[in-house]
């Protein structure tokens, strides 16, 4: 089957009202603590698409300005400091602003610069990222909440209608069940992303120190003091 025989397929029933009926259904049947639930995992899954097109976009920038970047570290051995300046600020790259700030600065801390920018960059990448990290962490509590207001809520009925009339502790129940399988579902959803953004943090991290190196290297021997 092809692709988009299998999305044409599988579009109508993604949209379809029974879907979604079930879904508001286990909405209400969870209770209130559904509603943080949810939000959290609307805001769990944006973050990690943001970190997704952040990390996406980062390594394509590099990855097309390694020419202008080997260029202005070139200039730097020389010691052709206003010709490497002119071409780092000819690209609007991660790799470029850190060269092109370090240079601006080269005459009073190069190094302390470059370590300033390169840590500025890093941490446009880990944006977010904590939010992600609270919503993992949140989700199953919220689902434990949930669990023991529903277990009070079991109660509360059975208390009121007497144990001759059970069909009125079972919205309890399933509002204990619901709220925890939504908050750990959530819970492991946001986990395989959030181990993502930290493994590819954690190379770009290397990649920037290494980088950075580099860049010492090629301005002491083209003259320069750090």
């Amino acid at each position: 089957m092809s692709f988009s025989l299998l999305l044409a397929t599988s579009r109508p029933m993604f949209f379809s009202p029974e879907i979604w009926g079930s879904a508001l259904g286990l909405f209400q049947r969870g209770g209130p603590v559904m509603i943080p639930i949810v939000c959290f995992s609307i805001l769990g899954l944006w973050v990690a698409f943001d970190r997704l097109i952040a990390f996406a976009w980062y390594a394509r920038a590099n990855r097309l300005s390694r020419t202008c970047v080997e260029d202005v570290l070139a200039s730097m051995k020389k010691g052709d400091w206003e010709n490497a300046e002119k071409t780092a600020l000819s690209k609007n790259t991660p790799h470029c602003r850190i060269l092109s700030e370090a240079l601006e600065n080269r005459t009073t801390g190069f190094a302390d610069t470059l370590q300033v920018a390169a840590q500025r960059e890093l941490n446009r990448l880990r944006r977010h990222v904590s939010l992600l990290d609270t919503t993992i962490t949140v989700e199953p509590m919220l689902g434990i909440l949930g669990t023991v207001t529903g277990i009070i809520n079991t109660f509360s009925k059975l208390n009121e209608a007497g144990i001759d009339n059970p069909q009125l502790a079972t919205a309890g129940i399933g509002e204990a069940l619901i709220t925890t399988a939504a908050g750990l579902s959530v819970a492991i959803l946001c986990l395989f992303p959030f181990n993502w953004i930290v493994s590819r943090q954690r190379r770009a991290t290397e990649e920037l120190e290494e980088f950075t190196q580099r860049a010492e290297t090629a301005f002491r021997k083209g003259g320069g003091v750090p």
